[in-house]
């Protein structure tokens, strides 16, 4: 839980300070709005107030344009908003510079904030104050970002008092984090102050330091009274350590209430979690969801779902978005798409070469296997190695069969065993054969336990057993007599 934590609690900030007013370019400051709702006449006051008010910007009155686009931000119509404000600000109004800046600041536009909100602070707008200082700490100028936060808070703005705690802590973004037992002491000694008053940021904070030390019991209490305001990176983070504490499948309510909060990288977990239970359109609902949040691995699952129901046009769609940033594995999944739905197996050799050359261990087998049903066997084995050192099983069976043209049968059977082990959960890492052959016996269970997936149809396990039977003397039971066996196996 490191540097990813530091860049979530900078979205968590803006979205603190956008929800309480800091950030908002409604919240007008002390120069207030003219009128109020409270006053006689309710809702049909405010419709008349509002008209007068913008028949006034329209004629060119500053102030009225600022009152106007304050209004215009409260319901939600930000390019309206950011028109008036810009003509306002351009007329000298002041209250329209602050409101502007916190607009752009509220849109994360921060380059084109900060002028307004320089300008507003030197003015004496205390509102602009807090999103300065957070815009100073992003860049890593902490002491002016200080400074700016210690006159918001002073000004009674408890965000801006809240990140100055973490900025103590080493726990705010820009901030260099803490080092050694005791700077983390002091850390944690800090954030337990704030937490006690309840703050979010706080709870997260001190929630990330414990899962850092070890105690997952406590950051897990910290995650969930820091998501009890619905903060999505805060309820993430809960069924992120419920998963390490209680598996997976006991994390998955945690997940979901992430994702419904918003969270893209929970909205994933959630789609691949449906998924595989196959429960696709709910699946389908979250990848997209995700993809819309900004977690651009979804784009290569729900290529994945969209091809198994024969959406060939919305999987190469998502493929090609995903290769656009540089995902192998999206390559490697147009190539199969490619060669394997539109019959073209031209354009699908680029993708698997490209994925190949990127490190993608399934492309890597494939594209060998190209080579090798071109005759050029010297080729397909350099692929096949590199396929089989990386673990992938298909890049195994493959070099174990080139091995075996070759009449290397000992190592041949090195790499068929070591395709046949048993794979640990999650990522694999790269697997060589071990040292040498086991005994006949085993071999024998081996083939009886190939038999079965091999007589339905399964490609890898044909040519694993045609290998093993090469070997060990014994019969494969088709009565093909082809030295060169069954063809070199692909990944779907």
């Amino acid at each position: 839980m490191g540097e990813q934590e530091r860049g979530g609690r900078r979205g968590w900030w803006r979205r603190v300070h956008r929800e309480h007013g800091t950030g908002d370019a409604g919240n007008t400051g002390e120069a207030g709005r003219p009128g109020s709702a409270g006053t006689p006449g309710g809702e049909e006051a405010e419709e008349v107030l509002d008209e007068l008010v913008r028949r006034a910007a329209e004629a060119g009155d500053p102030q009225a344009m600022a009152f106007h686009g304050m209004a215009l931000a409260r319901r939600g119509d930000r390019p309206g908003a950011e028109r008036w404000l810009r003509r306002a600000a351009a007329a000298g109004q002041p209250d329209a510079t602050a409101a502007l800046g916190l607009l752009l600041f509220s849109l994360h536009r921060p380059e084109e904030a900060e002028p307004y909100l320089r300008k507003a602070a030197g003015a004496g707008s205390t509102d602009v104050l807090g999103p300065l200082g957070l815009l100073l700490l992003e860049r890593g100028d902490v002491e002016r970002a200080r400074a700016h936060l210690s006159a918001a808070a002073d000004a009674g703005d408890r965000n801006a008092a809240e990140l100055l705690d973490l900025v103590a802590a080493g726990m705010a973004p820009g901030t260099p984090p803490p080092e050694g037992p005791e700077a983390l002491d002091r850390a944690e000694a800090l954030l337990r102050r704030a937490a006690a008053r309840g703050t979010p940021g706080a709870l997260l904070g001190l929630g990330l330091l414990r899962a850092h030390r070890g105690d997952l019991a406590e950051a897990e209490d910290c995650f969930a009274r820091a998501g009890g305001s619905g903060d999505p990176e805060a309820l993430l983070h809960r069924a992120r350590v419920h998963a390490l504490r209680h598996g997976a499948e006991r994390a998955e309510p945690h997940y979901r209430r992430a994702a419904d909060a918003g969270s893209a990288e929970a909205q994933h977990v959630m789609g691949f979690a449906l998924a595989a239970r196959g429960e696709t359109a709910e699946a389908e609902r979250y990848y997209r969801l995700a993809v819309a949040g900004g977690h651009h691995d979804s784009l290569v699952n729900l290529g994945v779902l969209l091809r198994q129901r024969g959406d060939l046009a919305g999987a190469e769609s998502c493929y090609r978005r995903a290769i656009d940033r540089g995902d192998v594995t999206a390559m490697n999944n147009l190539g199969n798409l490619l060669r394997e739905d539109r019959g073209d197996p031209v354009g699908a050799e680029e993708w698997y070469r490209r994925a190949a050359e990127g490190g993608n261990a399934d492309a890597q087998a494939s594209y060998g296997a190209l080579h090798a049903e071109r005759g050029d066997w010297v080729r397909a084995e350099e692929w096949f190695r590199r396929s089989a050192e990386a673990g992938c099983t298909a890049g195994m069976l493959n070099l174990a069969q080139a091995l075996s043209r070759r009449g290397h049968g000992l190592e041949a059977e090195r790499w068929l065993r070591a395709a046949l082990a048993p794979r640990p959960s999650g990522a694999p890492e790269p697997v060589r054969p071990s040292a040498g052959p086991g005994p006949a016996d085993d071999l024998a269970q081996v083939a009886d336990w190939l038999a079965g997936p091999a007589a339905r149809g399964d490609a890898d396990a044909r040519a694993a057993l045609d290998l093993l039977c090469r070997n060990t003397g014994g019969d494969s039971g088709d009565g093909d007599g082809d030295s060169d066996g069954a063809p070199p196996s692909r990944t779907g």
